[in-house]
C-alpha cells in the first residue's frame, strides 16, 4: 500500500474519532 493511502485512513480515522469525541 501507498504512504498516501495509510496517511488518508490515518486522517480520516483521527477525524472520526474527534467528531465523536465531540
Amino acid at each position: 500500500m501507498e504512504k498516501r493511502i495509510l496517511a488518508h485512513l490515518i486522517v480520516l480515522r483521527s477525524a472520526a474519532f474527534l467528531d465523536s469525541k465531540g
